[in-house]
């Protein structure tokens, strides 16, 4: 099936889907190195679907090994068996990575037979605003990389950019406001929906909205003299 119908089938999916606030998704990014790794605000938590944990572009990715459904801060209604299943590929570009790269998208959590899931975001706070970003790859010597696509509340990203052994797969931001303790994203896939890696993080820092508090305030007063 093409990927465009795919890409049309998890819309529909998604716009039944109930979630908290909207999140606004950016396009789907090419895995190419360390950087992608979003720094942007202050991080929440950020966890990887292989056993270890990661640090790459600074930023500790903890391993979620063995948590089926999640855990507190993440839940996985498409979790398979709780252990992630290796997608790592043996050849380039995955191979070019970072070690720690490598490690962070050469696993993932992933459905058996489950098209549609849900990744929920726990511990949020009420207006603040929050940057998330998922990674989803699979490097591994395949045949039907021509369907291999997810969707995040309808938008896609690619499992394998190349459609070949060793091609990488793609990251997404989506940033919003909560408006309650935890927010729902939708996955749709006609093969089996997948994460490698997620992290949260708040926008902008604490300290920066302060300021920004701070600097509105100073004019208004400023106005009124």
């Amino acid at each position: 099936m093409d990927k465009s119908i795919i890409i049309g089938i998890a819309a529909i999916v998604a716009a039944g889907a109930a979630q908290a606030a909207t999140i606004s998704w950016e396009t789907a990014q090419n895995i190419a190195g360390d950087s992608d790794v979003s720094l942007s605000g202050t991080s929440v938590y950020a966890y990887s679907y292989g056993g270890t944990d990661e640090t790459v572009n600074t930023q500790e990715f903890i391993g979620m090994d063995g948590s089926p459904g999640g855990n507190a801060d993440i839940g996985l209604t498409f979790d398979r068996d709780g252990n992630p299943d290796t997608f790592a590929g043996t050849t380039t570009p995955f191979t070019s990575l970072t070690t720690g790269y490598q490690s962070l998208v050469g696993s993932s959590s992933w459905g058996r037979q489950v098209l549609t899931g849900t990744v929920t975001l726990n511990g949020l706070i009420i207006d603040q605003a929050y940057s998330v970003q998922i990674w989803m790859n699979d490097s591994r010597d395949r045949t039907d990389w021509n369907i291999r696509t997810s969707t995040l509340d309808g938008a896609a990203v690619d499992h394998n950019t190349t459609d070949a052994h060793g091609g990488l797969g793609q990251y997404i931001i989506g940033t919003f406001t909560a408006d309650a303790a935890s927010q729902d994203i939708a996955v749709v896939s006609l093969t089996a929906p997948q994460i490698a890696a997620i992290q949260l993080r708040a926008v902008p820092e604490p300290s920066s909205a302060a300021l920004l508090g701070l600097g509105g305030l100073a004019l208004v007063l400023r106005r009124r003299k």
